[in-house]
């Protein structure tokens, strides 16, 4: 009989080398403190800098009307508005009043 061929081997299963490099944990450590201590000085200098703000006072602001350079313009009825070449009065026109729009449309005199 002939002489029966052996099983191919497996390969074998990698080795850890005993050169293998585990980072040293306390320059992580280290790394890590550095990086909270900077964190921390920049919240101090921002705590101190919002502190530190001068108090600024409120100010009272009180509102005066601007004096209009058009005089005082008054129709008591609507004769006085067409004797003044007013009519019509439209709303936003000097002299315009609710008692010179019988409608209410906004155009007084009409």
């Amino acid at each position: 009989m002939p002489p029966v061929p052996s099983a191919p081997q497996a390969p074998s299963a990698p080795t850890i080398s005993s050169t293998l490099s585990i980072p040293d944990s306390t320059k992580t450590d280290q790394v890590v403190q550095s990086f909270k201590d900077q964190a921390d000085a920049l919240d101090s200098a921002a705590e101190a800098a919002v502190n530190d703000e001068p108090e600024v006072p409120a100010q009272q602001v009180s509102y005066e009307p601007e004096a209009s350079s058009a005089p005082e313009v008054y129709y008591a009825n609507c004769s006085e508005a067409r004797a003044a070449g007013a009519a019509p009065v439209y709303a936003n026109d000097p002299g315009y009043a609710p008692h010179l729009d019988r409608d209410h449309d906004g155009i007084g005199c009409e």
